[in-house]
């Protein structure tokens, strides 16, 4: 029997650009989770031209293993996407969305699309990056899941999210948090520094303390849930995306899980810098919980219940 907590509907973006790798690796990586999910999928394409696309994209469901559902809605795509993610009945619990990348201000952005829905996305959005390589656009069940957290309430809700997928797919967890992410800016550079004081040393030792027992109980709630789990501190990258990605290529696991929030003056403006990283240089699809809400439905605010797998 599937468990309480298995998706029902999976949300697939399809831009129906003829022969993009980014459109095969959506699709392929949207067919092996819903098939390991024993899930259904809703391929949608959101366009103002819409009388355009309705053959391609039928053909296009049609071809996908689970047979997809094609949705279309005139409107531009984030804003469409998004009112399809709030509208799905029953809810849907994952949207999945590919992303190239852009050049902008020297540096590498996600593109606005991607980050719109990222960010006000009511669900959990699974995001196939530029770096995603073709081995791994397979979801299997009985993988590995990384799960990186600040360990703050913000990570909160990745954490169920994270939880629930385990179970879902039969997953062990490794939890990752890079310490120096979570000081102040200014005691990074004081604490990577061969000169740091005796009292800024003695602050990171307890911060380190912290952070170990705080993981310790992380640990123990995915062990409670019925979840095989370890855990590691990074103490070494000034960057939590520096830690993720090294995390990455040494483990294989077969997807990230990350929360996002929004800080200072420009709230809701820009998407967190590790997540930007990660997902723009990940070799495996990153899942994103870009709000409080987001990947916590009404049967699942607390814990989930080791029975249910």
């Amino acid at each position: 029997m599937r468990p309480e907590s298995a998706p029902h509907r999976i949300l697939v973006a399809e831009d129906l650009v003829p022969g993009t790798r980014r459109s095969r690796a959506v699709r392929a990586t949207s067919a092996s989770l819903a098939q390991a999910l024993g899930s259904e999928i809703d391929l949608a394409h959101v366009d103002t031209r819409l009388a355009e696309h309705p053959a391609r994209l039928e053909a296009l469901a049609r071809s996908l293993k689970p047979r997809a559902r094609a949705l279309f809605r005139a409107d531009l795509p984030a804003a469409g996407l998004l009112a399809l993610a709030r509208s799905g009945r029953p809810r849907y619990e994952l949207l999945v969305l590919g992303t190239q990348g852009r050049k902008g201000v020297s540096r590498l952005l996600l593109g606005s699309v991607a980050e719109d829905v990222i960010r006000q996305s009511p669900v959990p959005v699974l995001i196939v990056g530029p770096g995603c390589r073709p081995r791994n656009f397979r979801i299997h069940r009985g993988g590995t899941l990384l799960f990186a957290t600040d360990l703050g309430p913000a990570s909160r809700p990745a954490r169920k999210a994270a939880m629930r997928l385990a179970l879902q797919l039969h997953a062990r967890v490794e939890i990752l948090h890079c310490l120096y992410e979570g000081l102040h800016p200014l005691l990074q550079t004081a604490f990577a520094a061969p000169s740091a004081g005796r009292e800024l040393m003695g602050l990171y030792n307890d911060l380190s303390r912290s952070a170990l027992a705080a993981m310790e109980r992380e640990v123990g709630l995915f062990e409670r849930a019925g979840i095989s789990c370890s855990s590691v501190t990074d103490t070494r990258a000034l960057v939590a995306s520096t830690a993720v990605l090294r995390e990455v290529n040494a483990r294989s696991p077969s997807l990230v899980v990350l929360g996002t929030h929004s800080r200072g003056l420009i709230q809701g403006a820009v998407l967190g810098r590790t997540v930007r990283d990660v997902i723009l240089q990940s070799p495996v699809p990153v899942v994103v919980i870009g709000s409080p809400s987001a990947g916590v439905t009404g049967r699942d605010r607390g814990t989930p219940n080791p029975g249910r797998h």
